[in-house]
Formats: C-alpha cells, sequence, structure tokens
C-alpha cells in the first residue's frame, strides 16, 4: 500500500517541469553501521539472553530434573511416583510454553520501541539531509515508510477532493 502511495507520488510529480529526486536509506546498512542501530541490536541481544538464562532457570533446568526421573522410573518402575511425575512435567510444559510467550511479548515490545526512536531520528535526519540535497522524496526499506516528501509531491489536497467527490 505504501509503495503504490510513493509511486502515485512520483508518477504525479514526474510530469511537472522537473523529475522527481528521490533518496533512499537502507535501513538494514543503517542498523549495522550505525552507533544507534549496533545499541539497539545490543539491547535485544542482551534482553534476548536475559531472557533464555530465566527460561532455562525456570523451566530448562526443572524439565530435565523431571525427565531423568521419569527414565529412571524405567530401570525401576514405581507406580505411585510416575503419574506424578508426568503430571508435573505436563505443568511445566504449560507453564514454560506460556513463559516463552510472554518474554518473546516483552522482546517485542522492547525491539519495537527502540525501533521507534530509531525511526524517528533517522526520519529527523533523513528530513534534514533531503532539504539539504532538494529531494522532493526520501523513502527507506523498513516498511516502506516515507522519511521525507517535499511540498512538490505533496498531493493530499487532490487526495482531499477527489475523497469529497468521491463515489
Amino acid at each position: 500500500m505504501r509503495l503504490l502511495v510513493v509511486l502515485l507520488l512520483i508518477s504525479s510529480a514526474c510530469t511537472r517541469e522537473r523529475p522527481v529526486k528521490i533518496g533512499v536509506v537502507n535501513m538494514k546498512v543503517l542498523m549495522d553501521k550505525s552507533v544507534w542501530g549496533r545499541k539497539h541490536q545490543k539491547v535485544i541481544r542482551e534482553a534476548l539472553a536475559e531472557r533464555e538464562k530465566q527460561w532455562e532457570k525456570r523451566c530448562g533446568t526443572p524439565i530435565k530434573e523431571v525427565t531423568l526421573k521419569l527414565e529412571a522410573l524405567k530401570k525401576k518402575p514405581d507406580p505411585v511416583a510416575e503419574p506424578l511425575l508426568l503430571g508435573e512435567r505436563q505443568r511445566l510444559g504449560r507453564m514454560c510454553y506460556q513463559l516463552k510467550a510472554q518474554f518473546q511479548r516483552e522482546v517485542e515490545q522492547i525491539n519495537e520501541e527502540y525501533a521507534a526512536k530509531i525511526l524517528k531520528k533517522v526520519k529527523e535526519t533523513a528530513a534534514l539531509i533531503g532539504k539539504n540535497l532538494r529531494l522532493d522524496l526520501v523513502v527507506t526499506f523498513f516498511r516502506g515508510v516515507v522519511l521525507y516528501t517535499s511540498e512538490r509531491v505533496d498531493i493530499t489536497e487532490k487526495v482531499v477532493i477527489a475523497l469529497e467527490e468521491g463515489p
């Protein structure tokens, strides 16, 4: 959808007195090369590592212990202990599944918050550079976000009129 908007902007503007000048920001390169991007990646790695440690402590180790006890029961069966251990393993499995989902949501939230901060800073910087280079449009490969647009390619008023006249 956003790409369609960009293409419409470009085609609309190309009929004017001069071609549209477009700049592109490659967010992958930016994330790999910039201090902001590397910091973001570090925060995410640390958040993941911390949650993996927590998961191992609360889930991985207890599940391994129950599994070892169940393996031991194969050599020396205990009709009372086996159902208890099987129930414990199921309980741990459910709890660990929920914990893993919770941790994933937390890391995604951290990622989104950091990405929003970075994108805000990139938009500000790209707008300044776009104006200095006299670009009409600056886009990024990241979610097709338009970082900057000059008034020359802004068709908002035309869209408003078309919506008002529309079917």
